[in-house]
């Protein structure tokens, strides 16, 4: 990233830093991700658990980073 601004700046100057529209990445989950995980807590937890955990979350949605949960 820092070599992408500094070849910027040394062919256009400041102009080169002026960058328009959105610089933010795309939001990796959405909301039809949260509708997901909630709708897996409406589901029986699998066998030898009580309840659902993080870990157990994600590993049943498969995409879903346990960090997301």
């Amino acid at each position: 990233m820092a070599s992408k601004w500094r070849v910027r700046y040394a062919g256009r100057r400041l102009i080169g830093l002026d960058e328009p529209g959105s610089r933010a990445a795309l939001p990796k989950y959405t909301a039809e991700t949260t509708r997901r995980i909630l709708r897996v807590l409406d589901l029986k937890p699998p066998d030898g658990h009580a309840r659902w955990s993080r870990p157990l979350i994600a590993a049943a949605l498969g995409d879903i980073d346990v960090q997301q949960v």
